[in-house]
């Protein structure tokens, strides 16, 4: 698929894959989003891991709709960070190739002094707002098949929109919707890690959760740092290559 712009009598012909470019005269700036799908972990770029989970249930993909929010806990998730960190992207552990295709898909993030969360979504964002870093009304995600207790079967979303985030100052709250699920998609996830909770519901827009479980979703997040491994009490560093 190719993007054709006439301009001056010339015509260009842009590749869709170029997330966004200038045009050298009337400054016509051409946005693509820059992935339509889900994808394994690019080769050559450095993530922040959590894995080591060994038990797998659907959240964060699940048929149906679903509201699901995910605490992660500032020191027993991120504690070999220190400083401002700008997420790029952000994955989840699958322990099977089964695809699913979401509808009306949302991601939001927000800084958080929470160490548990309420049964009420709105309460946890402590009288603020999220912010939106993703949207897609149609969106394909799944393909990639992890092990228990390991460190791979991550696919990567790329956000719309980075987001800053510190944890030594705050932990992170990560909210998902979706109107619509072709299939649920297992992820492996730990209750090891202290202070993180998960909680959802089976609607987009529900205001009460009617499931919560301690622990989180194994993750990575695409931070410009090195790749760690948090699971089952271990810590390892090594790049992803």
């Amino acid at each position: 698929m190719v993007l054709v712009v006439l301009l001056a009598g010339i015509l260009f012909v842009l590749p869709a894959q170029a997330a966004e470019q200038d045009v050298a005269g009337d400054m016509v700036q051409v946005h693509v989003p820059a992935e339509t799908d889900e994808s394994p972990l690019d080769a050559g770029t450095t993530y922040y891991t959590l894995g080591g989970g060994t038990s797998a249930g659907n959240p964060p993909w699940s048929s149906g709709a679903r509201r699901i929010q995910i605490l992660y806990n500032g020191a027993s998730c991120f504690g070999g960070l220190s400083g401002s960190q700008t997420i790029s992207k952000i994955g989840f552990r699958h322990n099977s190739a089964t695809t699913t295709t979401l509808s009306n898909v949302y991601i939001k993030l927000k800084l958080t002094l929470l160490t548990t969360l309420d049964g009420t979504f709105a309460n946890n964002y402590e009288g603020g707002s999220p912010t939106q870093v993703f949207f897609r009304s149609s969106y394909t995600v799944g393909g990639q098949a992890g092990t228990a207790g390991g460190n791979n079967g991550y696919n990567a979303i790329a956000l719309d929109e980075p987001f800053t985030y510190n944890p030594a100052t705050h932990n992170l709250l990560v909210e998902i919707t979706y109107t619509a699920s072709t299939a649920s998609v297992n992820c492996y996830n730990s209750s090891s890690r202290t202070n993180t909770y998960n909680i959802w519901a089976s609607s987009a827009t529900a205001t009460i959760a009617n499931s919560s479980a301690n622990g989180c979703s194994d993750a990575a997040f695409d931070m410009g740092v090195s790749f760690y491994t948090l699971g089952n009490g271990n810590q390892g560093h090594f790049p992803y290559f």
